[in-house]
């Protein structure tokens, strides 16, 4: 029986595995392996950056609300 799908929203952090069925290896080489590791870490930071730009964007609306009020 299939798992159900995830709800999923903006912002939703979720919980990655990756596993081969019957916990066989998922990569033949390890250069498929450290290829696969640097685009999660990309995507990370990629995010991370946008999340901080954000925050930023927030930060100064608020301080220029503030001035206004």
């Amino acid at each position: 029986m299939p798992r159900q799908g995830r709800i999923d929203y903006p912002k939703a952090l979720n919980y990655v595995i990756g596993r081969g069925i019957e916990r066989r290896a998922i990569f033949k080489e390890e250069a498929d392996k450290a290829a696969f590791l640097k685009r999660i870490k990309d995507n990370l930071s990629k995010h991370a950056q946008l999340e901080a730009e954000e925050q930023i964007k927030v930060k100064d609306s608020e301080e220029l609300l503030n001035k206004i009020s």
